[in-house]
């Protein structure tokens, strides 16, 4: 982005923030492949008064990154998985260590997963349990109504287990 497209795409966002917008969600693409963009973009919205939440497959993380997001206003991070532990874009280790260190320096984490059809229901709760365990925020996208129940109904004690400890 050039300094004029930035100055433009600025008054865009001090526009949109004085309208009553709140948040402002950076993904697309993967957020950390530019990490001096990803950084810049943050700082801008945070400056121009927004909650500023993003999300990434972990492809580029650091904890230098972490940190450089933690200075420039990243209120909240998502880090996308799948709850397959056999699939190529699954490491749950690297997730559970980078969102650990996001919450260290005051970003709220959070693993995304997506749950279909064909979603097997016992890797699900290994996931679910392994990231409720560690003081990270589970967001489900349920992309089948024969499954919501079965989810909701395995997600259900896990909380409540957690919250009575």
């Amino acid at each position: 982005m050039n300094p004029k497209q930035r100055r433009e795409a600025l008054a865009k966002l001090r526009s949109i923030s004085q309208d009553g917008a709140a948040m402002l969600s950076i993904f697309g693409g993967e957020t950390t492949l530019k990490p001096e963009n990803f950084v810049g973009a943050v700082k801008d919205a945070s400056k121009a008064g927004f909650f500023v939440d993003a999300i990434t497959n972990g492809w580029g993380l650091t904890e230098k990154l972490i940190q450089q997001l933690s200075e420039a206003g990243l209120s909240y991070l998502a880090y996308s998985i799948d709850s397959d532990p056999k699939s190529q874009k699954r490491d749950l280790e690297k997730a559970m260590h980078f969102l650990s260190v996001a919450r260290d320096f005051g970003i709220i984490p959070v693993v995304n997963t997506v749950l279909t059809r064909g979603t097997n229901l016992d890797d699900f709760k290994n996931l679910a349990k392994t990231v409720i365990n560690s003081n990270i925020f589970l967001s489900l996208l349920i992309c089948s109504r024969k499954f919501q129940t079965d989810y909701l109904l395995t997600l259900l004690p896990l909380i409540l287990l957690r919250k009575s400890n």
